[in-house]
């Protein structure tokens, strides 16, 4: 039983650490302020003590405010910002920042049940309770239960390995997209980690301040992001799946791609970063383009693209 215990809580820690550590965008780099070596993905706050934290981007008075209202609210819990935005990345109950066996301490949300829409409720109960600190106005409306094409495989695999210690440690996880007047966020979502019970121990939040001005009204239809994207002469990625549905490095030529036998178009809105142009970048610095996420598949063969849903512009 001891062993098993100390299995556990080990399996708990290793979880924790990829949970609120984050992975990075496609091209996203953790770049610190003063152009030194870069960065770890957050800076951990002690419980209980104000917080008052040095990261490549600090966070605001508002930022620290609202971090108070979580301490005063939920006592010993753990607050993580991210370096990169200065906002608040990660929040962890007392059992799981010290290890213990979360089913006999306090969660942050307790059980709506085990199913996987019960732990959606108990996520959207904390976000609906603490929706400051997350830049949400309707957690209901803007947290939706979805698949997340940020979490299948862009982010380093780090969904997968989370969901693997998980299930390792007797745990599950579970993910929201973050949604805008009901068009997916690229990038953008919540991942709770629930014990056997369905009780909430921990948030990791990858949540950005949104101009509720913001149009999502695109000037062009899917069809006319595919034939865009059909006419353009640039450079594409193209995958190329072995007959195991992995892909595989191959140089093809990338016409036979582009007269698909399948394809698929959503219409997102895509981060880019304020002067890189980097897309999809996690920054406190970016704006927001209404996009077409293009995948074209013929046979093998897929290419996955975005196209500025009002200019047609390739990005």
């Amino acid at each position: 039983m001891q062993r098993s215990s100390f299995l556990r809580a080990s399996l708990f820690g290793l979880l924790l650490v990829v949970l609120v550590s984050g992975c990075n965008l496609p091209n996203a780099r953790k770049e610190p302020a003063d152009g030194g070596a870069e960065q770890d993905a957050g800076t951990e706050v002690d419980a209980g003590r104000p917080a008052t934290v040095t990261t490549a981007l600090a966070p605001s008075q508002q930022t620290v405010a609202l971090t108070a209202t979580l301490h005063a609210a939920l006592p010993g819990v753990a607050v993580r910002y991210g370096a990169v935005t200065g906002e608040i990345s990660a929040v962890a109950s007392p059992a799981l920042v010290s290890r213990e066996n979360p089913a006999t301490a306090a969660p942050l949300a307790e059980s709506r049940g085990t199913t996987e829409t019960a732990r959606a409720e108990a996520m959207l109960e904390f976000f609906t309770r603490f929706k400051g600190p997350f830049h949400l106005e309707n957690a209901e409306e803007e947290l939706q239960l979805r698949r997340d094409p940020t979490n299948d495989g862009q982010f380093g695999g780090a969904a997968a390995q989370s969901q693997e210690l998980g299930q390792a440690a007797g745990l599950q996880v579970q993910s929201l997209q973050r949604m805008f007047k009901g068009v997916p966020v690229y990038g953008q979502h919540a991942t709770g980690l629930f014990d056997p019970a369905g009780n909430l121990h921990a948030l990791n939040a990858r949540l950005l301040p949104m101009d509720a001005a913001l149009d999502v009204t695109p000037n062009l239809t899917a069809s006319g992001a595919v034939a865009a994207l059909q006419g353009f002469q640039g450079s594409l990625d193209v995958t190329v799946f072995g007959q195991d549905g992995k892909p595989e490095a191959s140089s093809v030529d990338r016409s036979e791609a582009l007269s698909p036998d399948a394809q698929s178009a959503e219409l997102m809105l895509l981060p880019v970063e304020r002067g890189s142009g980097r897309v999809g970048a996690v920054s406190s610095k970016v704006d927001y383009r209404l996009a077409w996420d293009l995948h074209l598949r013929k046979g093998l063969l897929q290419i996955h693209a975005f196209v500025d849903a009002r200019s047609g512009e390739i990005l």
